[in-house]
Parts: C-alpha cells; structure tokens; sequence
C-alpha cells in the first residue's frame, strides 16, 4: 500500500512532496514495515504526521496491527513522529546507530493529531503552483 502526497498545480501539474507506503510481513500477516519520505523542503509542515495517519488507518482495514520500522538514531523527525502518534510505540537500538520501532495500530492507540489541519504553506517549487496540498494517489499493492 501506498500513499502519496502532492502539491496541486496549474500548467505543470502535481508535484510530488510525499509518500508513505507499508509492505506486510509474509511470516506475520498483521505485521507491516512502514516507511515515510517526505521532500526536505517541505518537511516541518505535518506532511509526514497526514501520510502516516492516512496509512495507519489504510493497515487497520487490511488487517494489520503493528507497523516495524527502522531508522537512523540520529533522525529525530521520524522518531518524534512515532512518539507523538503512538506513545505505546516501543525502541529498540540496534547495531551502528539504527533504531527499530514497533508500533500498535489498535483502534484508539494512535493518537489523533490536529497539526495536519494547519499546513504551513510550502514554498512554491515553480512558478503557478497552488499553495494547496492534496493527496495525489493511493496504490494498493503487495499489502
């Protein structure tokens, strides 16, 4: 599953600012790996937090209740993120600095978050772009 983010746009069309996507585990089918990118100028304006409550809640209604990540100890965006959606979440600091994350997916156990209701607005990345964020496809796949 896949879910995009994008600025929507006049003559250029949409430009691509994020996406969040999951695999799920073959040995453990309510398990997912999840993972987020979100382009550098536009993060720090809760692109990151939508994506990843929009997949939280597209894993819930493919059966799937925990997501595993891993990242680097140093990214202190990402484990932010996880902190503030999922204070269940529990760390684990695996060898040269990664950590992986578990992350409950029960109903109610993820915290909803208002920030991606007041979205900064992005620099415009060309000339024309609307100043309105929309999500630009969501792509099941290998769920």
């Amino acid at each position: 599953m896949a879910i995009g983010a994008a600025l929507q746009s006049g003559k250029d069309g949409p430009v691509a600012v994020g996406l969040a996507r999951y695999v799920r585990r073959t040995d453990r089918p309510d398990i997912a790996e999840a993972a987020i990118t979100v382009v550098d100028t536009f993060q720090h304006r809760g692109i990151g937090t939508l994506l990843m409550s929009r997949l939280c809640a597209a894993a819930l209604q493919h059966g799937i209740h925990w997501f595993e990540c891993e990242f680097l100890a140093e990214n202190r965006n990402i484990d932010s993120l996880i902190r503030r959606l999922s204070p269940q979440a529990t760390f684990e600091t695996l060898e040269a600095g990664i950590v992986r994350a578990v992350i409950p997916l029960e109903p109610g156990a993820l915290e909803q978050s208002d920030e991606h209701k007041a979205l900064a607005p992005p620099p415009d990345p060309s000339p024309g772009t609307a100043r309105r964020l929309g999500l630009l496809f969501k792509r099941k796949g290998s769920d």
